[in-house]
């Protein structure tokens, strides 16, 4: 659009209204058809991230552990399978302490001298 001086659309360009402007555009018919293949393919790709989430939120029904995260404030369910999967097998870690600093969430204090901080 910038190449043929056309002002940037100044709402969400993948909205209906958007799309709409976008087809309404004076381009040449090589740059439409661009345009129209990005357009197509980002489509194609919502749709296929529409199934993974739909895949993600079946299996997090069926997680009993994903639900005690989600307990959590802050912690939806693509955090929760997150934090799950960057764990892995809980039983590689022989104490909480151990899984705690694998996330790094053990604060310390290092310090010279020997008085408190």
């Amino acid at each position: 659009m910038h190449a043929n001086l056309i002002p940037p659309y100044n709402a969400s360009l993948f909205s209906k209204r958007g799309r709409k402007w976008l087809e309404e555009q004076p381009v040449a018919h090589d740059q439409r058809r661009v345009i129209l293949r990005h357009a197509g393919e980002l489509d194609r790709l919502g749709l296929e991230l529409k199934q993974i989430d739909e895949d993600l939120a079946q299996t997090a029904l069926q997680e009993p552990r994903v639900k005690q995260l989600m307990t959590i404030t802050g912690v939806n369910m693509i955090v929760a399978l997150s934090v799950l999967a960057a764990i892995g097998d809980i039983g590689r870690f022989s104490s909480p302490e151990k899984l705690v600093s694998y996330f790094g969430l053990n604060p310390r204090v290092r310090q010279s001298g020997d008085k408190a901080a």
